[in-house]
Formats: structure tokens, sequence, C-alpha cells
């Protein structure tokens, strides 16, 4: 049972914490870039779903962010969507076209 409040402690504090919570998004993100752009060549014009339901500050800070590196090498480009649903339905539907 210990070890259910040490866990139960844990993510409380993770999730309190915007900063790791991007971190722990953004990061993998930008590792499969790197070593996507090193072993098969360029990446461009990759879909990249926004969906933001809080419409805060450090979604704000985000999205300004991924704009500006959208703006840059055209790694990526954004779809802006106010589903989850629709942004999971269409990267299934991009999958199924074999774009994965």
């Amino acid at each position: 049972m210990r070890t259910l409040a040490f866990v139960e402690r844990d993510l409380r504090k993770f999730l309190r914490n915007p900063i790791a919570i991007l971190s722990s998004i953004l990061l993998p993100m930008v590792y499969l870039l790197i070593i996507g752009n090193s072993f098969q060549g360029s990446l461009k014009n990759l879909p990249l779903a926004f969906v933001d339901q809080d419409h805060g500050p450090y979604a704000e800070r985000m999205l300004d962010r991924l704009r500006s590196i959208e703006t840059g090498p055209s790694t990526f480009r954004l779809v802006y969507l106010s589903d989850p649903v629709a942004a999971e339905e269409g990267f299934e539907r991009e999958c199924s076209k074999g774009r994965w």
C-alpha cells in the first residue's frame, strides 16, 4: 500500500507542473524528428494536430513556439482542431493511407 501512496504523490506533483507535462510530450517528438531526419533524409510538412481545450497561457506559449518552428524549416504543418476526437480520427485516416 505504501507503494501506491508514493505513486499517487509523484503523479500529483507531475500533474501540477505544466513544464514537466509539456517537456514529456515535446521532447520525444523532437527526438523522433532528429532520429528520423538522420536515418531517412529530410522530413517535410508532417501534419501536427494542435488541440487547445483550455486556451490558457501555457497553451498560447506552446502555440507561439510551434508557429515559429512551422514558419522556419517547414518540418511540420500545424492543424488547429478544437476536438481531440477529430485529431484521433485524422491520425487514423493518415495512418490508413500509409503516410505514417
